[in-house]
């Protein structure tokens, strides 16, 4: 089938939506695409090798399925209340919102990619931009990367709120909708945990577990885990006071006063918390029943969730760039793990999970590749002695500098020198197991 004749089976007024998909990306500055339920680019009509993303695919993520990403990026955008913001493989900022008709979710949105930092800064936190390249390579894979739309890191909350209402535009559904259905798997959801707590034969106490679980997801963004985690914790406070509704406000409001401090720890802004809190304190005066609280509780994990992911997710590359800056800036020195965590305000093990995850290396390796990388450019520009390079790049002994250069090199540090830096590929060790 033809590319024109799937769009013609399409409920979508495709006129009226491309009108609205050239004003968003003109308005906004950023490119912005129908797709179809399935992920197919419906409009714009521009041939994909021409567009950014299909440029950055055959440059640097080849066999990358971008489809499915924004496939499942439309879906959560669906789930969880509108918007989502997620990233591809190569770290561009990308947001979805779902198109709905007759309540149903007929394709949606896509806006990106976005790059949030500047070239320099992306590429010395991307590590397949940091292996050997051609020159003229580099200067391509550069040229592109100037095309994308650059933009800070808090302007994405503000495009995800464009980028939904244009989906609502275009499709025939309302925020109410999406509510009315995230409400429906909420109660389901509640319910099942509400029946398993009355099927135990055992006292039931408070799952004081779960709320630890729910702290850490708030602390590090995680909204649809701690969506999960909230509706385990209201089956049992349904369970516990009965559903009567004084009891059950006393319970949520001690929990608005636990997340709120998790958000905070996870690097939450503590005035947009405080002034969170106080707002929803005077909303919660407003409630009347157990299901006007179930709707409080969620709207403010909502909340908290995405102040800390401003923090997280978005904000990530950066904290890894200040982290990475950090490392060079004290290669002569001893540098750790904690210590470089405590710089950049994370916890070691949260921080050393989400570098292993950005960087696609433990942070002792890419550690010893700063120092091998450092020692070698010392190598061959300077008259420094092996033993002083040691000494400059952070080694105590000089024999195990000499170790770990030739692990990633091939040769001796001496050898290196003598070569001139040339190495004999088929005698270069493999470095791969991080």
């Amino acid at each position: 089938m033809s590319r024109k004749d799937r769009r013609s089976n399409k409920p979508i007024d495709l006129q009226h939506a491309g009108q609205m998909v050239e004003a968003f990306s003109l308005a906004c500055a950023t490119p912005c695409r129908l797709l179809d339920e399935n992920g197919d680019v419906l409009l714009p009509a521009e041939a994909p090798e021409h567009t950014l993303c299909a440029q950055c695919q055959a440059l640097l993520c080849p066999a990358q399925q971008c489809e499915s990403l924004h496939t499942y990026g439309g879906r959560q955008a669906e789930r969880f209340g509108g918007r989502y913001i997620y990233f591809c493989t190569m770290g561009m900022g990308w947001i979805a919102a779902p198109v709905m008709l007759g309540g149903k979710v007929v394709g949606s949105l896509s806006c990106g990619p976005i790059m949030m930092m500047e070239l320099d800064d992306y590429v010395a936190s991307t590590p397949s931009l940091q292996s050997s390249m051609s020159f003229e390579r580099l200067e391509q894979i550069g040229h592109l990367l100037r095309q994308f739309p650059h933009r800070p890191p808090e302007d994405l909350n503000h495009l995800s709120l464009q980028l939904l209402a244009s989906a609502l535009y275009i499709g025939d559904s309302s925020m109410a909708v999406i509510e009315k259905r995230n409400q429906a798997e909420q109660y389901q959801s509640i319910g099942q945990y509400l029946q398993q707590y009355k099927l135990e034969d055992t006292p039931i106490t408070y799952p004081i577990e779960k709320e630890q679980e729910l702290i850490k997801a708030i602390s590090e963004g995680d909204e649809s885990d701690a969506r999960r985690l909230l509706n385990d914790i209201l089956g049992y406070i349904f369970f516990a006071t009965g559903g009567e509704y004084q009891s059950m406000r006393v319970r949520s409001l001690e929990l608005m006063a636990v997340l709120s401090r998790a958000a905070i720890s996870g690097g939450a802004d503590q005035e947009q918390v405080l002034s969170l809190n106080q707002e929803f304190m005077l909303e919660s005066d407003r409630l009347h029943s157990a299901d006007d609280l179930v709707g409080w509780l969620t709207r403010l994990i909502t909340r908290y969730a995405g102040l800390v992911f401003e923090h997280t997710d978005v904000k990530r590359k950066d904290v890894l760039y200040n982290a990475i800056n950090y490392m060079k800036q004290h290669l002569g020195e001893r540098v750790t793990l904690e210590d470089t965590a405590r710089q950049v305000g994370f916890s070691a093990n949260y921080f050393s999970k989400i570098f292993k995850d950005e960087m696609g290396c433990t942070f002792n390796y890419y550690l010893s590749k700063l120092r091998v990388d450092r020692s070698k450019s010392l190598l061959l520009v300077s008259k420094l002695s092996i033993r002083e390079i040691c000494d400059a790049v952070g080694y105590e002994e000089q024999s195990y500098f000499i170790k770990v250069f030739t692990r990633f090199t091939g040769v001796t540090p001496g050898k290196f020198r003598k070569r001139g830096g040339r190495l004999d590929s088929s005698k270069e060790r493999d470095t791969t197991v991080q």
